[in-house]
C-alpha cells in the first residue's frame, strides 16, 4: 500500500518530525540511507497467537523517503506486511484487519507532516508471496501425492516429539506443539490444493 504528497518544508526537519510522531505512537522507526523505515508488532507473538492478540500486532513494515525536488519535498511511503508467504494470493483472514493496520501506518506518517488523513484503503496482494508455496504445489498434483506429503508431515512431527521426550525436560510440551504445528500444516496444504483445485476447475455457464 503507497502514497505520496508535497509539502513546502525542510527535507531534514521533515524527516525529524515523522521519525519524532512514530516513535510517540509506539512504532518502531530508524533513519537509512534511503529515509525511514519502520517496524511495528511481533512476528514471533502474531505466529504464536495470531488475531487473538487483535490487529495492532500484525507484523507489519513502513518504508518512507523524503526527498527534495522542483516543486518542494516529496514524501513517499509504503506499508506493507511481514507476514511471509501466503498458501494463495490472498489472506484466508484478517484482510480488513491488515487493510486498516496498513492505512494507520501511512496516516501516521501524514500525521507527523501536518497532511489530510486518508480514508481506509485496499492493499495489493503481491502474486509473489505465494511462489514458494506454489513451486510445492506444483509436486502436489494428486490426491495420492497429497496425503503422501500429510502422511511425511505427521511421521516428521512425530519422530521428533518423541525424540524431544526422550532428551528434554519440556519434552512433553514440545512434542505437543510439533503435533499440532504438523496439524496445521497439514490443514492448510489441503485448503491450498482444494483452493487450486477449484480456481482450475471449468465453470458451468449460467442458462
Amino acid at each position: 500500500m503507497e502514497d505520496s504528497f508535497t509539502v513546502a518544508e525542510d527535507a531534514t526537519l521533515l524527516s525529524g518530525r515523522i521519525v519524532d510522531h512514530s516513535g510517540s505512537v509506539g512504532l518502531r522507526p530508524h533513519r537509512t540511507q534511503t529515509g525511514i523505515e519502520v517496524r511495528a508488532g511481533s512476528d514471533t507473538l502474531f505466529r504464536l497467537f495470531g488475531a487473538f492478540l487483535s490487529f495492532k500486532r500484525f507484523p507489519v513494515g513502513l518504508e518512507v523517503i523524503v526527498r527534495s525536488d522542483a516543486e518542494g519535498v516529496r514524501v513517499m511511503s509504503s506499508a506493507y506486511d511481514r507476514l511471509g508467504w501466503y498458501l494463495t494470493k490472498k489472506l484466508f483472514w484478517g484482510e480488513r484487519d491488515l487493510n486498516a493496520r496498513l492505512t494507520d501506518l501511512l496516516n501516521e506518517v501524514r500525521t507527523g507532516a501536518g497532511q489530510p488523513l486518508l480514508s481506509q484503503r485496499a492493499a495489493a496482494f503481491s502474486p509473489t508471496r505465494a511462489d514458494d508455496v506454489g513451486t510445492l504445489m506444483k509436486r502436489i498434483d494428486s490426491i495420492r501425492s497429497l496425503i503422501l506429503v500429510c502422511v511425511l508431515i505427521f511421521a516428521a512431527a512425530f519422530g521428533l516429539s518423541l525424540l524431544a521426550i526422550w532428551l528434554l525436560p519440556a519434552g512433553e510440551v514440545i512434542g505437543d506443539v510439533l503435533r499440532t504445528s504438523a496439524a496445521v500444516i497439514s490443514a492448510l496444504l489441503v485448503l491450498a490444493y482444494a483452493n487450486r483445485q477449484t480456481s482450475s476447475s471449468p465453470r458451468r455457464t449460467q442458462k
